[in-house]
C-alpha cells in the first residue's frame, strides 16, 4: 500500500524546518500519527514534560567481570546490583526509529544519580533504528542497586532510567534510509560494540560465564521474527488493502466498500490496542466516535458511504494508510517483546528470599485453595476410618483427598 501524497514521510509540509524541541504533547502526536519517531513499546505515562523516559532491559553486562550480571527478582521488583567501580552496558527496553529530521540526546534521571550512579550522556542521530546501548557507571565504593522493573497495577512495569530529549533539525539532504519502516531492522541493537566485547580473549577464570554471554549476544544478533504474531494483524491488513483498492475503483462500488467495512468491524477483538481501534472507528464514522452497538455501526457506515460517494476521498485514504501502518507498528511491538523474552530466558535469576519463604511463595501460595480443599476432604473421608484392617479402603480415601492438590499442580505447571 503506497501512502497518499499528503502522508509522504519526505513531504515538506509534514515537518518543521527550524530546530525546535518536542514537548510531551508533540511526542504523543507523533505516536498517534505514526510519523517522525517510533517508540516500541510506547507508554504514554513515560511521556512527560519535554521528553520521553526510557528503561533498561534485563541484559546487563559487567565490563570488569566480562559477564552478565545476575538478575535479582522479588515479588515487588526486578533489579541488578552494579559492583563498585564497575560499568554496566545494557540495552534499552524500547526500540526506536527516527526520521532524517529528528535528533536528540539522553540525560540521567535524578533518582539513579542520587543513589551513586554516574550520568548517562549520549546523542541520538537522525535515521537511527534499533535499541539503544546504555552505559551505566558506578564510581562509588559500594554496590548500587539498579531497578529494572517493579510491580504497578498487578504487573511488572519497566522503571525509567534516562530521559530522551528530541528536536527537529533542518534536513541535510534526501536520505531514503530515514524513512520509517515499521518493522524490526536486523540486527536490532549495536552489534558492532557487542561483537567487540564477545571477540575478546577468554579469561582463565569465569570462562563459562563469558561463553554464556557470547551465546546470548549471538542469539540476539541473529534474531529473526517468528511467525507466531497475532493472526488479526495479517487479516486486518488484507482487508485494509482491499479497502484502499476499492476506494480507487471506478466506477464507484459502494457494495464492495460496505462488505469490506463489515469484515473489518467483525475482526475487532479485545487484543487490539485502543490506538488501533480509534483508527478503525474513523473508517466507519464521520467523526471517529466509539461504536456503542452494531446498529450505530450500520448507521454510521451508511453516512460514511454517502459522504465518500459525493466528495474527494484523499483524507479517507490517509485514514486507511494510518490504520495499515498501525498494524505494522503493533507487529513491531510484538517482535520487540520476543527479543525481551529471549533475554529473560537467558538471564540467571536469583530469588531474594530465604529457603522457607521461597518454598512458601513458589509451592504453597499458588495452590493454597487446593491445599485447603484437600485438608477438608481428608477430614471428611478419614474421620470415620472404619475397620483399620481394610487397608485398601484407607489408601483410596487418602488418594481422593490429595486429588485437588495434584490437579492444581498440573494446571499451574506452566506458570
Amino acid at each position: 500500500m503506497r501512502p497518499p501524497r499528503s502522508l509522504s514521510l519526505n513531504s515538506d509540509n509534514t515537518y518543521v524546518h527550524s530546530c525546535c524541541n518536542l514537548s510531551s504533547y508533540d511526542i504523543k502526536q507523533c505516536r498517534k500519527e505514526l510519523r517522525d519517531i517510533l517508540i516500541a513499546p510506547f507508554d504514554e505515562a513515560k511521556c512527560k514534560g519535554v521528553g520521553y523516559n526510557l528503561s533498561p532491559s534485563e541484559l546487563c553486562y559487567s565490563v570488569n567481570s566480562r559477564c552478565l550480571l545476575r538478575v535479582h527478582r522479588t515479588a515487588q521488583e526486578v533489579y541488578v546490583m552494579i559492583p563498585a567501580h564497575d560499568t554496566v552496558l545494557t540495552l534499552s527496553h524500547e526500540y526506536l526509529q527516527v526520521g532524517p529530521r529528528i535528533a536528540g540526546c539522553f540525560l540521567s534521571r535524578l533518582r539513579p544519580v542520587t543513589k551513586g550512579l554516574g550520568n548517562i550522556s549520549t546523542t541520538l542521530d537522525p535515521c537511527w533504528k534499533g535499541m539503544l546501548l546504555l552505559s551505566i557507571n558506578n564510581p562509588s565504593s559500594r554496590a548500587v542497586k539498579l531497578t529494572i522493573s517493579q510491580v504497578a497495577q498487578d504487573r511488572f512495569v519497566p522503571v525509567a532510567l534516562t530521559t530522551m530529549l528530541i528536536w527537529y533539525i533542518p534536513q541535510m539532504g534526501d536520505d531514503e534510509s530515514g524513512v520509517l519502516t515499521f518493522h524490526l531492522d536486523n540486527p536490532a541493537m549495536r552489534t558492532d560494540i557487542w561483537t567487540e566485547l564477545t571477540a575478546e580473549p577468554y579469561k582463565l577464570l569465569g570462562n563459562k560465564k563469558y561463553q554464556h554471554f557470547q551465546r546470548v549476544i549471538e542469539r540476539l544478533s541473529t534474531y529473526t521474527p517468528s511467525a507466531e504474531e497475532p493472526e488479526w494483524i495479517m487479516l486486518l491488513q488484507k482487508q485494509l488493502d482491499r479497502l484502499y483498492c476499492a476506494i480507487h475503483a471506478s466506477p464507484w462500488k459502494g457494495d464492495t466498500v460496505r462488505e469490506i467495512l463489515l469484515c473489518i468491524y467483525h475482526l475487532e477483538c479485545d487484543q487490539m490496542p485502543q490506538e488501533l481501534l480509534s483508527k478503525l472507528h474513523k473508517l466507519y464514522t464521520t467523526d471517529g466516535r466509539p461504536l456503542s452497538s452494531f446498529d450505530f455501526f450500520e448507521n454510521s457506515m451508511e453516512e460514511t458511504l454517502d459522504k465518500l460517494e459525493r466528495q474527494n476521498n484523499e483524507l479517507y485514504l490517509e485514514d486507511i494508510y494510518l490504520a495499515y501502518q498501525e498494524c505494522n507498528y503493533q507487529r513491531l511491538c510484538f517482535q520487540v517483546k520476543e527479543i525481551h523474552d529471549i533475554i529473560k530466558n537467558e538471564c540467571k535469576y536469583i530469588w531474594r528470599w530465604d529457603t522457607v519463604k521461597r518454598i512458601f511463595h513458589c509451592f504453597v501460595c499458588p495452590h493454597i485453595g487446593a491445599i485447603f480443599a484437600s485438608l477438608a476432604l481428608a477430614f471428611l473421608l478419614l474421620l470415620p476410618i472404619g475397620d483399620p484392617t481394610e487397608t485398601s479402603d484407607y489408601i483410596t480415601r487418602i488418594v481422593i483427598s490429595i486429588v485437588p492438590v495434584l490437579l492444581s499442580f498440573v494446571l499451574n505447571w506452566k506458570k
